[in-house]
């Protein structure tokens, strides 16, 4: 499941400098089980600097949580990010892999999110890119859900 979506410029917030504002954006991404709970999730933060023409600075971060209880577990997690040296844009990335071996009688059922990605440009307007698979066992049974703001 892929998707890109860019979103228009909403109010800014004003930065320590009246020449410049800043931003935040996040996604969450998800896979819920038929009795509507996450059991796998990976979320994106990123706030940034801008002044119209350049993206100054940025800070970003990414978490995830799975139902252990249930038998989830972390396979991997990782995030990354790029540069702010008046770059076009700036991004903030969360990618994560988690199997559960019991969900399906001892097939596993896998959920992996390729990239939960948020961007953003120097006019404040924030950007989103997603994908995400699930494969093996019961993850018929499983549906993707993706917020974002």
């Amino acid at each position: 499941m892929e998707l890109e979506v860019r979103r228009t410029r909403s109010s800014p917030s004003l930065h320590s400098s009246v020449l410049s504002a800043s931003q935040s954006a996040w996604q969450r991404l998800w896979y819920e089980e038929p009795a509507q709970q996450a059991v796998s999730e990976v979320t994106t933060n990123l706030s940034w600097g801008y002044t119209g023409t350049c993206v100054t600075w940025m800070s970003g971060s990414g978490h995830d949580d799975w139902l252990e209880l249930t038998g989830w577990r972390r396979v991997a997690f990782s995030t990354a990010s790029s540069g702010t040296r008046c770059d076009p844009y700036v991004w903030y990335r969360t990618s994560g892999t988690y199997k559960n071996p019991y969900f399906c009688a001892t097939i596993d059922t896998w959920t992996k999110y390729y990239y939960n990605t948020v961007r953003g440009y120097p006019d404040g307007s924030k950007g989103y890119s997603a994908s995400a698979k699930k494969w093996g066992g019961c993850s018929a049974l499983l549906s993707y859900h993706r917020s974002y703001g």
